[in-house]
């Protein structure tokens, strides 16, 4: 396997470009805790029963924001007051507690409500963004985290 992604990276490096950082063979850990993601894979089955696959994120808002925005090489002030910053490359699955609550912007009545959601849902909005759902494409979430479990949903408002 060694040998094939030397392969890889000379080839890439010969065209020009850099290799992709191949895929973790075992996800990243996550602590316990209220993360804010993006979702990018939903399962149903298995031992764990739904599993969610994310890429976690900073979302920072405010003064916070504002003084980020340079370090991080943003536009300032951030647009709309909010600055949501990929500093984390790990890639989590995390399975989803039966009885997570799944709250969710109600994107037809925008934005004054909220939508109770199912994990089936999310699960099938996940699959197919954008077809008229509940999911847009570049939908953030809140999780929380308990005991390695998805605790809750919460989609973040974003203008």
């Amino acid at each position: 396997m060694s040998l094939l992604l030397a392969l890889f990276a000379l080839l890439a490096s010969l065209l020009g470009g850099s290799p992709a950082a191949p895929r973790p063979t075992e996800p990243a850990a996550i602590s316990d805790g209220r993360h804010f993601a993006t979702l990018l894979r939903g399962e149903t089955g298995g031992e764990d029963g739904a599993v969610l696959e994310f890429d976690v994120a900073s979302f920072l808002t405010g003064a916070e924001a504002a003084a980020a925005c340079d370090v991080v090489g943003d536009e300032c002030p951030p647009p709309n007051d909010y600055l949501i910053h990929d500093d984390d490359t790990g890639v989590y699955r995390v399975p989803i507690d039966a009885n997570a609550p799944i709250d969710l912007v109600n994107w037809a009545d925008c934005c004054e409500t909220r939508l109770a959601g199912t994990t089936a849902d999310l699960l099938s909005a996940i699959a197919a963004p954008d077809e008229g759902g509940i999911y847009r494409i570049d939908s953030r979430f809140w999780l929380t985290i308990a005991a390695g479990r998805i605790t809750a949903v919460e989609e973040q408002y974003l203008p």
